[in-house]
């Protein structure tokens, strides 16, 4: 079964003058802008098998890759091995940056997901391109992240990661994550190589991307469940999630497909803008809204990443599909994250803090819900490792309390 939004709105126009539905259709894009500045978060693994000259190469090799950066460009330095630090926030001093290099010191063990979901986090506020160049020189055997949780994270919030492996490495698992996000990935196996590689690194972004920012758009597309076929103009792009880069402006025709029928929506892709598609396998359903203790948590509904909850009041305009197109302008207060329209029935919600300096990956909590006959509304607590419900109804994990009451 096929369903086109567009045909389907002309043909029930005079049904919905007279008559009240429950819910309404989702939005099938939304537009942000994309001005033409480079953000660097920089990765750097601190494990203790980084000790010697393998510390030493790595430091002056993310000092050459400073020097080149754009006066423009941005960048911050997260180091990670048993935890994850931010060393420096983002700035354009080259010399605040550099400083923050030459004073990381080897640690012990090796977690690598949890210092690209930490990199993934600070780049979510900022304004402009977003890039990931993370460095290890070992398998992750610490975190509390997954790789299937940070790839489809960055596809979902339209990261660049470019990956650099030195030695034994998961070579496979870290081309796939990089490649998914249109990033590349490099392995060196000498210490003393690294600098000719970051090097690599900063010309293929420029080249690649960095210099057609404001001439060309970018389509996200994002799917619950994920793993759909998407189809642009006919012709099959790839599976959710899904990022498109370098698209050229004009209107496109993108069609997911649902085991239970067809999902459409066209586009207008604009230079310089980006736009985001969340599609799901039914237009049906009720908005989750979502806050957490502490905030800026990372969000997996049925064990697919969907975003983070805010860390501050964000607005941004919503081009509504459908017959009735219009822009309005949406609001989610302070540290609040909402999820439209979901399908009713038992799903399973996972909320993980970002790491922390000096702080144990110990906040990732997970629990059961039901979707009936309204919204729903969730204080996540992950001090305190609980959640409750609007209303005052207590929830307990795996167990949601609500079933009771229906």
């Amino acid at each position: 079964m096929k369903v086109n939004i567009k045909k389907y709105f002309k043909s029930v126009l005079l049904y919905l003058f007279v008559v009240t539905t429950s819910y309404a259709l989702d939005d099938c894009v939304q537009y942000f802008p994309r001005p033409a500045t480079n953000n660097f978060s920089i990765v750097i693994d601190k494990s203790g098998s980084m000790s010697g000259s393998a510390m030493n190469d790595a430091i002056n090799a993310v000092e050459n890759f400073i020097n080149k950066m754009r006066t423009d460009d941005k960048a911050n330095i997260i180091v990670f091995d048993t935890y994850v630090s931010l060393l420096s926030d983002f700035t354009s001093s080259k010399g605040q940056l550099k400083d923050a290099v030459r004073g990381i010191r080897p640690g012990s063990s090796t977690a690598l997901y949890d210092g690209i979901a930490k990199s993934a986090s600070s780049l979510r506020d900022v304004v402009g391109s977003k890039i990931i160049i993370f460095l290890t020189d070992g398998r992750d055997n610490k975190s509390r992240f997954k790789l299937k949780d940070i790839r489809n994270m960055n596809i979902s919030e339209g990261i660049f990661i470019y990956g650099i492996g030195l030695g034994d490495v998961d070579t496979r698992s870290l081309s796939d994550l990089v490649q998914a996000t249109n990033g590349e990935y490099y392995h060196v196996n000498k210490p003393d190589d690294l600098s000719n590689i970051y090097d690599k690194v900063i010309k293929a972004y420029y080249n690649d991307y960095g210099n057609t920012l404001s001439e060309t758009g970018s389509v996200l597309i994002h799917s619950i469940p994920s793993n759909r076929p998407v189809y642009v103009e006919g012709k099959i792009r790839g599976k959710t999630p899904l990022k498109l880069d370098r698209v050229i402006e004009g209107e496109y025709d993108v069609n997911i497909q649902f085991d239970v029928g067809d999902w459409d929506c066209t586009i207008d892709v604009a230079n310089g803008q980006k736009a985001i598609i969340d599609a799901r396998d039914s237009d049906v359903g009720y908005d989750l809204t979502i806050i957490s203790q502490p905030k800026g948590a990372s969000i997996f509904l049925d064990d697919e990443y969907v975003g983070m909850t805010g860390t501050k009041p964000t607005s941004y305009n919503t081009h509504r599909g459908g017959f009735f197109s219009s822009n309005t302008k949406t609001t989610n207060w302070d540290g609040e994250y909402k999820i439209p329209k979901i399908q009713r029935g038992k799903h399973q919600l996972r909320v993980v803090a970002v790491p922390e300096e000096g702080i144990d990956m110990g906040f990732d909590y997970t629990f059961d819900f039901l979707i009936k006959n309204s919204n729903r509304f969730i204080n996540v607590n992950l001090l305190k490792l609980n959640h409750e419900f609007k209303d005052g109804e207590k929830g307990r994990k795996i167990k949601d309390p609500f079933e009771s009451f229906n």
